[in-house]
């Protein structure tokens, strides 16, 4: 049932990336598609591992990013193994942390200012280079903070990314997606 889902959502996304590099479209901008869940631990990571995967059977370039990862660098490889496949090729992490802590709990702890701006320019270096598509993965939920004055929101609203958001069948799930819809078109954001 999942990777019939999982399937059924890749070529809907073929047929929308084709439409963007039609060979018509002299102005080409290029698609970033930010991960968010409905919550933290919902399956984003094994989404975006299986999307990369079919996007990259599929002959298209894609750059990869987790820009926050904390706790353990286990998502980060498994998101290398999906992505290489025998090239090297690394996925954009620009914040870890070996203590399982959010990024704006880091910040207000330690004291350290993370730095938001810089993590962005790195992110739109990936883009500008020479691939088609970014695929990003966010942290927990779309409202979920950053910094004190971020959230993934934010990064999306910076990056001009189209949400993909990803839930478990749970009771309470709807519930969820919606305010998700909810908080990403009053940001102005496109869902996939």
């Amino acid at each position: 049932m999942f990777s019939e889902r999982i399937f059924l959502f890749c070529l809907a996304l073929k047929s929308y990336l084709f439409k963007c590099f039609s060979v018509s479209s002299k102005i080409f901008n290029k698609p970033v598609f930010l991960i968010v869940g409905s919550d933290t631990g919902v399956g984003k990571t094994i989404f975006l591992c299986l999307l990369t995967r079919y996007l990259i059977d599929m002959e298209f370039c894609v750059s990869l990013a987790k820009p926050f990862c904390s706790g353990s660098r286990d998502d980060i490889e498994l998101l290398e193994a999906a992505y290489n496949r025998g090239e090297n090729r690394s996925v954009g992490n620009y914040w870890y942390h070996d203590e399982p802590i959010s990024p704006a709990a880091f910040e207000m702890r330690s004291r350290t200012k993370i730095d938001i701006k810089n993590i962005i320019i790195k992110l739109k270096q990936q883009i500008d280079k020479n691939n088609d598509i970014l695929l990003m993965e966010g942290v927990g939920g779309l409202l979920a903070p950053i910094t004190r004055n971020h959230s993934v929101a934010s990064i999306a609203q910076s990056l001009n990314s189209n949400l993909i958001i990803v839930a478990q069948n749970r009771v309470g799930v709807v519930n969820h997606i919606l305010l998700t819809v909810e908080a990403a078109l009053r940001r102005g954001l496109s869902i996939s």
